[in-house]
């Protein structure tokens, strides 16, 4: 290394080198002259060494990242997946007992083969036992006799005597209750969600991107009282979520965490009932929170189904024709689960889900059907129906309420 005088010395010379090249107007370049800056650092080690960034020059290819695949690949890919999980013929319903053990352990849908198992599952639908539904629950130790409120089970907790002896027995079997109580109750929510879900998908359907970008603020408003002065006016809350606004950080998570899940789930679910009718509602596996999170595979794939299901015309016909006994099996299903003062509210709330006519497997309503198919605001059934004979909620179909 030399003398310190010496890299003085230096560096004084090579300081007026680069400062007469950043004076000079003639020549001014961006940056100082890179051989007096290599000499200077060479000459005072102080300055650590540094490793140039990389630049691309433009003689140079870039380097190839990863191939984006193309929307038409895409649907070919999921073609063929549909294609592969189709029977070759039409398969029977599935049996009771396979319906209770989804609704002990639904899949989550969290890989590739719980998604094609339920796939499969949703195709063939579901069977009622020939001894009923509450008689066969029983024996599988569910059903009403096992399935309490939940003020019921406060009340029974609050009656017990402080330290009276109670055998491991009857502890475990008020547990083994309550478990299936927890089960029903998840369960027949869910459903009721689901139904309530695919009514109002029509009605979201219909809006511009413009008018669902106003809806979700609004509903985000209406979600958050706590953050508007109920004195303020419309415009002045919408004023608060702008980007410059006060609450706008909150309004982007709503849209992140509530909307975009609740979004996908029912573009989703609407696309697994055109395809199946109500078993995509009976499988114990659909629910918002399988259906909302972020699978492009599986919404590529419902987005698909209708176009594949056209090459099988056979599926289609049996698909439809069963809707009737589908609808069966989910209210005769939830009523044996109910506790006796829910059972005629999950009856009325299932018949009341009456198709308003959009039939998209089939130009015009099955003969059988016609007279079941009213426009929206028409009463739910013809007067030459008996009100107890059982209405199907067909493939197809956009369901809403019947409002009398």
């Amino acid at each position: 290394m030399a003398p310190l005088a010496s890299q003085i010395d230096l560096f004084l010379t090579l300081h007026a080198e680069i400062t007469a090249t950043l004076d000079d107007p003639e020549h001014r370049p961006t940056t100082p002259d890179a051989s007096a800056i290599k000499r200077l650092r060479e000459a005072l080690p102080i300055f650590p060494p540094q490793k140039r960034a990389k630049v691309d020059s433009p003689s140079q290819p870039k380097s190839k990242g990863r191939k984006r695949t193309k929307p038409d690949e895409l649907d070919e890919a999921a073609d063929e997946r549909i294609l592969s999980l189709l029977p070759d013929d039409v398969p029977p319903p599935l049996p009771p007992q396979d319906l209770v053990a989804l609704f002990l352990q639904p899949p989550l849908l969290q890989n590739r083969e719980e998604e094609d198992a339920f796939l499969v599952n949703l195709i063939p639908g579901f069977s009622s036992p020939d001894s009923g539904w509450p008689d066969f629950l029983r024996t599988q130790g569910l059903g009403s006799t096992q399935t309490v409120t939940i003020a019921s089970a406060a009340a029974t907790a609050a009656a017990k005597v402080p330290g009276a002896p109670q055998t491991l027995i009857a502890a475990e079997t008020t547990i083994a209750k309550y478990v299936n109580s927890g089960l029903t109750y998840n369960y027949a929510m869910s459903r009721i969600i689901l139904l309530e879900t695919l009514a109002s998908h029509s009605q979201w359907d219909a809006m511009t991107n413009i008018e669902k970008g106003d809806h979700n603020r609004a509903f985000f408003i209406e979600q958050h009282p706590h953050l508007f002065d109920a004195t303020l006016t419309r415009h002045a809350c919408l004023k608060m979520i702008r980007k410059d606004g006060k609450h706008h950080a909150a309004l982007q998570t709503f849209i992140k965490t509530n909307r975009e899940p609740l979004i996908r789930a029912r573009n989703q679910l609407a696309a697994f009932y055109r395809a199946f009718g109500l078993p995509a509602v009976i499988h114990p596996s659909t629910s918002l929170e399988t259906l909302g999170r972020h699978t492009p595979t599986l919404s590529r794939v419902g987005a698909r189904l209708e176009s594949v299901l056209d090459q099988r015309p056979d599926l289609r016909a049996a698909i439809t024709a069963r809707a009737a006994s589908q609808t069966a099996v989910l209210r005769d299903f939830l009523r044996a689960l109910a506790v006796p003062e829910a059972k005629d509210p999950v009856r009325e709330f299932i018949t009341d889900f009456t198709p308003p006519g959009t039939y998209r497997y089939s130009r015009e309503a099955p003969s059988n059907e016609s007279a079941r198919v009213p426009i929206r605001g028409a009463p739910a059934v013809a007067d030459d129906v008996a009100h107890d004979a059982p209405r199907a909620l067909v493939p197809g179909a956009v369901h809403v309420p019947h409002v009398p």
